[in-house]
C-alpha cells in the first residue's frame, strides 16, 4: 500500500555559495559564481555562473551571462501513489487510425477505450539546465531607459506529467508511454 508514503519521506540538502566581482578596468566587471548542492538520494551537483558588465558611456550598459541550473525532483514526483483509471470519451488508435476519429472511419477497428495510469516514479533523476542572456539598457534621459534582451533556457531531463491525451496525439514522439496489452 502506497497510500502514505510521503508521510515518512525526508531529504537532507546542504548546499556552499561562492561569488566574486572582478572590477577589470573602468565601466567593465565580471562576476563569476559557484554553487554546489548536495542532495541526498540524487548525490552533488556543482553549478557555475558568469557574467559580464560593461558601461562604456554613462547612457548605455551591456550585459551577458551564462549559468548552469539543478532541480531534484519533488516528493510528489517521486512518492505519489500510483492510479489507475480509463480515459474518458471515445479515442481513435493513433496507430490504426491515424487521421483520428474522421468521418467513415470503421469504430470496430478505430476506437479504443485505454487505461490512464498517473502517479509518483521513484526512478525519477534531477533535471538540468543551461542558459544565457545578453541585452543592452540604454538610458538616453535620467527619466526613461530601455532594455533589450535575448536569452535562452535548455532543460535537459525535464520533469513534466503528460494526460492521457497528450500521450495518444503525440504517440511517435512518447512510444514508451503507449503500452499495448495483449486482449
Amino acid at each position: 500500500d502506497q497510500t502514505n508514503v510521503l508521510l515518512g519521506a525526508k531529504r537532507d540538502v546542504t548546499a556552499v555559495y561562492g561569488e566574486l566581482l572582478l572590477p577589470i578596468l573602468k565601466g567593465l566587471e565580471a562576476t563569476v559564481a559557484v554553487r554546489q548542492d548536495k542532495y541526498d538520494g540524487f548525490g552533488t551537483t556543482t553549478n557555475p555562473k558568469v557574467s559580464i558588465k560593461w558601461n562604456p558611456v554613462q547612457q548605455v550598459l551591456f550585459r551577458g551571462s551564462y549559468n548552469e541550473g539543478f532541480r531534484a525532483p519533488s516528493f510528489f514526483q517521486l512518492y505519489t501513489a500510483t492510479t489507475e483509471s480509463p480515459v474518458p470519451g471515445n479515442i481513435a488508435d493513433p496507430v490504426l487510425c491515424p487521421g483520428g476519429n474522421v468521418a467513415g472511419a470503421d469504430l470496430s477497428v478505430c476506437a479504443i477505450r485505454p487505461d490512464s495510469q498517473q502517479g509518483g516514479n521513484p526512478a525519477l533523476q534531477p533535471e538540468t539546465s543551461k542558459q544565457w542572456t545578453v541585452g543592452v539598457v540604454f538610458q538616453p534621459a535620467p527619466w526613461m531607459s530601455g532594455s533589450v534582451d535575448l536569452w535562452q533556457i535548455r532543460r535537459q531531463d525535464r520533469i513534466y506529467e503528460l494526460t492521457p491525451q497528450q500521450v495518444i496525439a503525440n504517440y511517435t514522439t512518447f512510444p514508451e508511454n503507449l503500452v499495448r496489452g495483449a486482449n
